[in-house]
C-alpha cells in the first residue's frame, strides 16, 4: 500500500521507502523554421542525482522521511559526429555552419543557428519610367504666398523628346533550404508598351514623341495630345469646343458654352453659367459661376463597372458550380435537359439561391445610361451587349446551354481583367471661387481664394477651401477622404451639409450653426458657433468634434 501521508507505526507494521533518482539527460535537439531556410541546435546536457531516504525528527516521536542527495550523475557526452549522424538522419545539408556547430557543442542548452538555407532573388519585372510630370509646381514668388493662378500648368514636349524609358525584366535567382531542395523562382513578367502610334514611336525601348503636345497616360496607354488654343473668350466667334486633347482658355467662358476635353481645361480667367467636362482635370484661374463642372467621368465609371463586375464574376462562378453539382445528382433527371436545355434550370437557381444577380445587373445598367457607351473599350461594349441579350431585368435569364455560360464567364474575367490593369486617374478641380454651381471630380477640388457659396462639391478624393476667407456658405460637400475648410457656414445660419466616411475627418477653423455634418452612419448638427473643429469618429464609433 503506498503512503503518501501521515503514518502511525506500530510493532506488526512495516513501512519501506523508495526514493526515485533523476536520471541524467543528454540529447540533440534540432529545430527547423518554418520556411525550412534555418536550422537551430541545441546540445542538452543536464546532471542527474542520486537520492537516499533519510529519518528526520520533526517533534517528540513523530518522523519525517526526505530524500537526501547523495551524488551527481553526469550526462553522457555528446560527441561531434553525434550531430553530424543527426543532421545526415534528418537530410540537412545545405548551409551548414561548422563553427556553430562546435560553438553548440561547447555551449550546452544554448540554441545556435546551425544551417541556413539561401532565399529566392525575386524577379524583377519589367518597367517603364515616364520622364514627364503631370503638372508644374506653383513657384514662390514672395516669402509668404504662392501664386498658384499666374503658372501655366500645361506640362508640353517637343517633336523628336524622349518621354519615357523600358527598364528590361530581369530573372531571379532560385533558393535552397537546408534540406537542399530547390526553390523555384518565378518568372519575371514584361510589360508590353501600350502607346498611341500617332503620337509616340517605340526606339530600342525608348518612347519618343512624335509631335509637339502634352504626354500624358490614358488608361494605361501613352500618348502625346495636342493642345487647343483660344486666346480669347469662348463665345458665339469660338463656340462649343470637343476636344481630343488640351484645351486652353485665355479668357472667360461665356454663357451657354461647353467645353468637352479628353485632356484638361484651362480658363485663363472666369466660366460662367458654362458646362465643362474633362478626363484629365479642370483648372479655372478666376471665378465659376452657375456652371457644371464633371472631371474624371471615365475613370470613376471605370472604378464603378469593375466594382459591379467583379461581384457579377463571383456569383456567375457559383451560380455554374451549383449547375454542374446538381446535374450530377442522380436524382436529376438528365432527359429534362436533353429536351429542354438549361434554360429552366437556370432560372430556378437564380430565383432561389441568386436573387442579388439581378441588383447587380441592374446597378451595371444604371452606370452605363450614364456614359457615353463610344467612349469604352470594345471588350466592355461587347458584354454590355452581351447582357442585355441574356438577362431581361425584370428577373428572366435566356441562357441556354453550359457554353453559353461559359462564354458570358469568361467575357466578363476579360473585361474585370481590362478594368484592373486601366490606371484610374483622379483629376482635380481648381478654381479661385464658386457659386450656384455643381463641381463632380474623381480628385481633388480646391478652392484657392474667397471660397465657395451656394454650390455643390462632389469629390471622391479631399475638398480643400483654403484661401482667405476661404468659406463654404449654403450647399452640401461630398468627399471620399477629409474635408478641410476655414470657414464652414455663416453666422446667418444658411444651410450646409457635410457627408465623408468613417475613417475620414471634416476640418474647419470655424463652424457655424446649423451645420451638418455625417460622417459613415453617424450624424452631428451645430447649435452653436464653435473654433478649430476636427470631427471625426474616435476609437468606439462616436462622432466628436476635436
Amino acid at each position: 500500500k503506498k503512503v503518501d501521508d501521515w503514518v502511525i507505526l506500530s510493532e506488526d507494521k512495516e513501512i519501506r521507502v523508495e526514493v526515485i533518482n533523476q536520471e541524467a539527460v543528454s540529447d540533440i535537439e534540432i529545430r527547423v523554421s518554418d520556411d525550412k531556410l534555418a536550422g537551430y541546435l541545441k546540445v542538452i546536457q543536464k546532471a542527474g542525482h542520486q537520492f537516499e531516504p533519510k529519518l528526520i525528527e520533526s517533534n517528540p516521536k513523530e518522523y519525517m522521511v526526505v530524500a537526501e542527495k547523495i551524488t551527481d550523475i553526469k550526462p553522457s557526452k555528446v560527441e561531434l559526429d553525434d550531430i553530424y549522424n543527426k543532421l545526415a538522419e534528418l537530410k540537412i545539408s545545405y548551409g551548414l555552419k561548422h563553427n556553430n556547430i562546435q560553438k553548440a557543442l561547447k555551449e550546452p542548452n544554448q540554441e545556435v543557428l546551425i544551417a541556413e538555407g539561401k532565399e529566392v532573388v525575386a524577379s524583377k519585372d519589367s518597367e517603364i519610367n515616364y520622364l514627364f510630370n503631370d503638372r508644374q509646381e506653383a513657384v514662390d514668388d514672395s516669402k509668404d504666398k504662392v501664386d498658384y493662378f499666374t503658372i501655366n500648368q500645361v506640362y508640353s514636349v517637343q517633336r523628336g523628346e524622349l518621354i519615357a524609358t523600358k527598364e528590361p525584366k530581369m530573372l531571379g535567382e532560385a533558393g535552397y533550404t537546408i534540406f537542399n531542395e530547390k526553390i523555384e523562382v518565378k518568372p519575371p513578367k514584361d510589360i508590353e508598351w501600350l502607346i498611341d502610334e500617332e503620337s509616340v514611336e517605340i526606339i530600342n525601348d525608348k518612347a519618343i514623341a512624335l509631335k509637339e503636345g502634352r504626354p500624358t497616360i490614358d488608361k494605361g496607354k501613352l500618348s502625346v495630345l495636342e493642345i487647343f488654343e483660344v486666346s480669347g473668350d469662348v463665345d458665339m466667334s469660338v463656340g462649343n469646343i470637343d476636344f481630343h486633347g488640351d484645351v486652353i482658355v485665355g479668357r472667360d467662358v461665356c454663357d451657354n458654352f461647353k467645353i468637352r476635353a479628353t485632356g484638361k481645361i484651362i480658363v485663363g480667367n472666369n466660366v460662367s453659367n458654362a458646362y465643362l467636362e474633362s478626363e484629365q482635370g479642370v483648372e479655372v484661374k478666376g471665378n465659376i459661376i452657375g456652371s457644371e463642372i464633371i472631371v474624371g467621368k471615365l475613370s470613376v465609371y471605370y472604378k464603378k463597372a469593375h466594382e459591379h463586375l467583379s461581384k457579377l464574376l463571383e456569383r456567375i462562378q457559383l451560380l455554374d458550380l451549383a449547375l454542374k453539382e446538381l446535374v450530377s445528382n442522380q436524382a436529376f433527371k438528365t432527359e429534362d435537359i436533353k429536351l429542354k436545355g438549361y434554360k429552366a434550370v437556370i432560372q430556378i437557381l437564380i430565383s432561389s439561391k441568386f436573387t442579388d444577380l439581378y441588383d447587380i445587373l441592374k446597378n451595371f445598367d444604371k452606370l452605363n445610361q450614364d456614359i457615353d457607351q463610344d467612349e469604352l473599350f470594345e471588350e466592355l461594349k461587347l458584354l454590355s451587349a452581351k447582357l442585355k441579350k441574356l438577362f431581361n431585368l425584370t428577373g428572366i435569364c435566356y441562357i441556354n446551354t453550359l457554353s453559353e455560360l461559359n462564354e458570358l464567364k469568361e467575357l466578363i474575367s476579360l473585361a474585370t481583367n481590362i478594368l484592373a490593369s486601366i490606371k484610374v486617374t483622379k483629376p482635380e478641380i481648381t478654381a479661385k471661387y464658386v457659386q450656384n454651381s455643381t463641381l463632380t471630380a474623381s480628385g481633388d477640388i480646391s478652392i484657392l481664394g474667397e471660397g465657395v457659396y451656394n454650390s455643390q462639391l462632389s469629390s471622391d478624393a479631399k475638398v480643400e477651401i483654403s484661401g482667405n476667407p476661404g468659406f463654404f456658405r449654403g450647399g452640401k460637400i461630398k468627399a471620399g477622404e477629409d474635408i478641410r475648410v476655414k470657414e464652414l457656414g455663416s453666422s446667418s445660419g444658411s444651410q450646409v451639409e457635410v457627408i465623408i466616411p468613417e475613417d475620414k475627418k471634416v476640418i474647419a477653423d470655424k463652424l457655424f450653426i446649423n451645420v451638418s455634418i455625417r460622417i459613415g452612419d453617424k450624424k452631428y448638427k451645430s447649435q452653436k458657433d464653435l473654433d478649430r473643429v476636427s470631427a471625426h469618429l474616435n476609437d468606439s464609433g462616436k462622432l466628436i468634434l476635436f
